[in-house]
């Protein structure tokens, strides 16, 4: 496991020109612009159904729902974080990002749009198809790792799955992140890679081969960079967290903790 101190733009540059990625999970396309901005992509796929299944009222949301929850607190959490406007269905509201998403790509011919669930998009790419594919979908324990054996397949042999939010608090810091627990999982299943992680509070990560061609590119790239490396034993990975702390101005800081 490699612990990186730089941020998500400073790594995404170092990342190869002209190749082919996926996204999931878009909301209202910054990482997307990032992406293009720092990586050229030839291709950038951006899957999301800007769509909720909802099993209760949106307006009237029960202290418990089989699918969510606590769903009173699910729709707080979710308002909050998308800045959701009072009296506004969440779908309707996720409308108006896919068409906005819609216009901020229009004339980008790299970009193509799957309004569709992540698994459904999967299903229409050929296997060892990208070479990039950020998961940054649902986050809880069984969406990440549905979508990581979903997009493990559509990678080429030496391809780099990254995602975001490996971390455990979100949102009111009771969110159900289960990012962590699902890359562990995957990890045992499919074998060791090279996890890498950075320091911002809802770190990316990125799993790659540092075996194979590209992953061993990729590695001495970011030696060559200069990039601050701290190599940590891989079983500290499952115990990874970020302790919350208060400063004297009453600002939050995350400390990266083993």
């Amino acid at each position: 496991m490699l612990y990186l101190l730089c941020d998500r733009t400073d790594w995404f540059k170092l990342l190869p020109k002209g190749a082919r990625w996926a996204e999931i999970g878009v909301f209202k396309g910054d990482n997307a612009s990032k992406i293009l901005d720092c990586c050229a992509p030839s291709e950038l796929h951006l899957i999301d159904p800007w769509r909720f299944d909802l099993d209760f009222d949106w307006f009237n949301p029960p202290s418990w729902s089989p699918r969510f929850g606590d769903a009173a607190r699910y729709v707080k959490q979710l308002s909050a974080w998308a800045e959701i406007p009072a009296g506004q269905h969440v779908n309707d509201y996720f409308d108006g990002l896919h068409a906005g998403v819609a216009k901020r790509f229009a004339n980008d011919k790299r970009v193509k749009i799957h309004r569709t669930t992540s698994r459904e998009a999967s299903a229409g790419f050929a296997d060892r198809y990208f070479d990039f594919v950020y998961v940054d979908g649902a986050h809880d324990y069984e969406s990440v790792l549905a979508d990581l054996h979903a997009y493990d397949p559509k990678l080429k042999e030496d391809g780099v799955l990254l995602g975001d939010d490996y971390c455990e608090h979100g949102p009111d810091e009771n969110a159900q992140y289960g990012v962590i627990a699902a890359i562990n999982k995957f990890l045992k299943r499919t074998g060791p890679r090279l996890l890498l992680v950075n320091k911002d509070p809802h770190s990316f990560y990125a799993l790659l081969k540092p075996e194979l061609p590209g992953g061993a590119a990729l590695l001495k790239r970011m030696i060559d960079s200069r990039i601050f490396l701290i190599e940590l034993n891989d079983s500290l990975a499952a115990n990874y967290h970020q302790k919350k702390i208060t400063c004297s101005d009453g600002s939050i800081r995350y400390l990266p903790s083993f």
